[in-house]
């Protein structure tokens, strides 16, 4: 799985640099940037005794969603689109097939198991991720899932994530024992997954990335020695008399777990320009940010300038596209100067942003000093031997899974000018 995404991006990247100058710029999907969970912990929830919801809201008016677990049978109840819309704040649809289901399905035959739950504070926003036996007539056996909410507008809704996250794979893939051995830091009954919990963990730090990254890996390669970890081939039976119902305290136990875990920016996007008279910058929007950079820096004297995309950086963040951008202004026939520019695109709307935040102050600062090479070598999965100085300091910016630390980042670039003075320009 990992070692399939290092490989395809490799590869793209060949066939980029083959074709690069038959183009006007390359664009990446890929994760780059990141930053750390508030507080570097997160916050290691099992529910004692299994937490089983059969309960159902009859009427949408009795909805609070104060709790994870209130969304959880708010979910189980949902009888229109209004409803499904208002758990996930946003706009879904249904077939009436399925709520009639919902209406008239069996509750001792149709509900959750909810076993362990991860929570955590991200850009000031609370998160949720649980993991659930989800229980369907339909079905001989129960599936397990991990579901992630977030605590938006004084309720938790449900987030939809087209990737899952590395606390999302454990919860989902590990058997129970397996998944309390690793986050509490104990022995499990499997002597291979022993030797990797004690390499996941440095004095009470739990490097949760490099053990993503490792366990993601031997799961690719079917390492046969740790096949009885995963819930898939070993699944969790649960007594049946071990269970407790929904209320407002219901019994858990909760541990504080110190870990390096960085989210990826939402939805990021990364573009170099080829910088040559010939360059039409057909990439969709570049056109409207040039326009737009030319009405903030350009005056009506400024007929002989042009401006001339450097490298980009956007990302989603609440409901918002944050766009920042490198340009040469170049004043012909000699002068030239570099242009750094923060928009924010709503409903198709391009304005100037302003509300920056520490990490986007970050990010700008790291778009205006870089030249186009050291963002993409800092990212590359594998080291350049044309760019040692960037080898030497990857280690202290970006986790095991290759997500740059944008304050690391920042900071190795700030101590460290003399030695990548070629890569910046100051």
């Amino acid at each position: 799985m990992i070692k399939v995404k290092i490989l395809l991006i490799l590869v793209l990247g060949i066939l980029l640099r083959v074709d690069a100058q038959n183009i006007d710029g390359v664009c990446s999907n890929a994760n780059i940037f990141g930053d750390p969970i508030e507080n570097n912990e997160f916050e290691y929830i099992k529910y004692q005794p299994v937490l089983k919801l059969t309960e159902r809201y009859s009427f949408f008016n009795q909805v609070k969603n104060n709790t994870p677990e209130e969304l959880m049978i708010s979910q189980m109840s949902v009888l229109d689109n209004k409803w499904l819309s208002y758990n996930f704040d946003d706009d879904l649809e249904w077939a009436s097939e399925q709520f009639e289901r919902i209406k008239t399905q069996d509750r001792d035959k149709n509900y959750l198991e909810l076993l362990r739950k991860a929570t955590y504070t991200f850009k000031n926003e609370k998160y949720s991720i649980i993991r659930v036996n989800v229980f369907d007539e339909r079905k001989k056996t129960p599936i397990v899932v991990s579901l992630m909410s977030k605590y938006k507008n004084n309720r938790w809704v449900l987030v939809r994530n087209k990737s899952k996250s590395s606390i999302e794979f454990f919860l989902t893939n590990l058997g129970l024992d397996y998944l309390d051995a690793l986050f509490e830091n104990k022995n499990s009954d499997n002597t291979k997954f022993n030797q990797f919990i004690k390499s996941s963990w440095v004095g009470n730090e739990f490097r949760l990335s490099e053990a993503y990254s490792k366990l993601g890996n031997s799961m690719f390669d079917n390492d046969v020695s740790l096949k009885t970890i995963y819930e898939r081939n070993n699944p969790t039976v649960i007594v049946s008399k071990d269970f407790q119902k929904h209320s407002p305290n219901f019994s858990f136990k909760k541990i504080k777990i110190k870990t390096d875990y960085l989210i990826p920016l939402f939805n990021q996007k990364y573009c170099t320009y080829f910088i040559n008279d010939l360059s039409e910058f057909k990439e969709e929007g570049i056109k409207k940010l040039i326009g737009h950079i030319k009405a903030i820096n350009l005056s009506s004297e400024d007929e002989k300038t042009e401006i001339i995309p450097i490298h980009k950086f956007e990302y989603s963040k609440k409901e918002k596209k944050i766009i920042f951008i490198k340009c040469l202004k170049k004043i012909i026939p000699n002068n030239q100067e570099y242009l750094t520019n923060v928009f924010e695109l709503v409903d198709g709307n391009l304005n100037i942003y302003n509300e920056l935040d520490n990490s986007d102050n970050l990010i700008k600062e790291l778009i205006s000093i870089s030249k186009q090479e050291i963002i993409t070598e800092f990212s590359n999965g594998e080291d350049n031997p044309n760019h040692p100085e960037i080898n030497k300091l990857k280690p202290l910016v970006k986790d095991a899974n290759g997500i740059l630390n944008i304050e690391k980042l920042a900071q190795v670039l700030k101590e460290n000018k003399s030695a990548l003075s070629k890569y910046l320009d100051q």
